[in-house]
């Protein structure tokens, strides 16, 4: 596991090799959940707790490779804790390449810095005012005493 208590990406050399004695510990849950395909009001064939069935057991391997799969395409920003499941959305927000900043950390479109460092006003979308010019600006910050 990682830092943040998570498995890497590729677990070649990271962790045990399975054994026969895995394999077959894995098909005898699945075939424990197979014996309660339906809801039936009983404890879980798989762990024998009574809070749920063998269909949504933290034990059943065929849940555990339907989250796997929904994980494998999901993108979540650590900045403002957006999920994506699209890819060309989490393109849109992340960047093509790994250095890039997040959008939600970039200063408001079509704005730049001002030269000593200070940022520009912002756009409806991050609640900040858009302003049309320098000359405005430079009112609005002298106005609030920015400037």
């Amino acid at each position: 596991m990682d830092s943040q208590g998570l498995w890497p990406m590729s677990t070649k050399d990271k962790w045990p090799p399975f054994t026969r004695t895995d394999y077959l510990e894995l098909i005898e849950r699945a075939m424990q959940g197979m014996a309660q395909l339906e809801p039936d009001g009983h404890t879980c064939s798989i762990c024998g707790d009574g809070g749920h069935q063998a269909f949504e057991c933290h034990l059943n391997p065929l849940v555990l490779e339907r989250q796997a799969r929904i994980l494998q395409n999901t993108w979540r920003c650590f900045h403002c804790g957006e999920v994506f499941t699209d890819a060309a959305q989490a393109e849109e927000h992340f960047g093509k390449k790994s250095y890039r900043v997040p959008q939600c950390q970039q200063l408001c479109s079509g704005h730049e810095c001002f030269p000593d460092g200070r940022e520009c006003p912002g756009c409806e979308d991050c609640g900040r005012p858009r302003f049309q010019s320098a000359e405005e600006i430079a009112d609005v910050l002298a106005a609030t005493g920015q400037g």
